[in-house]
């Protein structure tokens, strides 16, 4: 986590919009991933015509993509607003070059389409738009395609190959079925 502090950052670790936190790639790696399926959705969305959903889709794509840059760094967010800015001091320029201006962006078309029902297909389209290019720089970031910016899980291997495995590991294990309670108490009646 040997992060240099400066004042943005510092401010937010005050103000608890971001904390420091014991992060791991599976956990970077699984944001990444929800990311490129709400981009999915929100293409599906977008193509039946439901410019709403596919405006806040491409958002959330952006945002887990953003939640997995800021878990590369050993922290996660109290904010949206928050993870915007700790994205600003925590990557040089260069790496997040005309994407903060488009996590900004897409927040504010969610924001519009979500609480005052204002939405277009022009701006679910740049969303959509907006969220494939986050994704991509993100995945470039966090594979080490920007110099010492990132860490593998393990050497040689990238973060998306790293969660493909694990869940290929985890998905041979029986899952445990959970009862409702409702169903519990049927049961108990008989």
């Amino acid at each position: 986590m040997g992060e240099t502090i400066g004042p943005v950052l510092s401010k937010l670790l005050k103000d608890r919009r971001i904390i420091r936190s014991r992060t791991s790639s599976r956990m970077v790696a699984k944001e990444l991933k929800g990311s490129g399926s709400d981009l999915e959705t929100a293409k599906a969305s977008y193509e039946a015509g439901n410019h709403k959903w596919a405006t806040v889709q491409a958002y959330y794509s952006i945002f887990h993509a953003a939640r997995a840059l800021l878990y590369n760094k050993g922290f996660r967010e109290k904010s949206h607003r928050g993870l915007l800015k700790a994205l600003a001091e925590l990557y040089p320029r260069n790496a997040m070059s005309g994407v903060l201006e488009v996590f900004e962006e897409s927040m504010n078309l969610r924001e519009d389409a979500d609480y005052a029902l204002v939405y277009s297909e022009q701006g679910a389209g740049e969303a959509l738009e907006d969220a494939e290019i986050f994704f991509e720089k993100s995945k470039i970031i966090l594979r080490g395609g920007i110099s010492g910016l990132t860490h593998s899980p393990v050497p040689g291997e990238d973060l998306l190959s790293y969660l493909e495995k694990s869940q290929t590991s985890q998905s041979a294990k029986p899952k445990r079925i959970r009862k409702n309670k409702a169903s519990r108490a049927h049961r108990r009646s008989r």
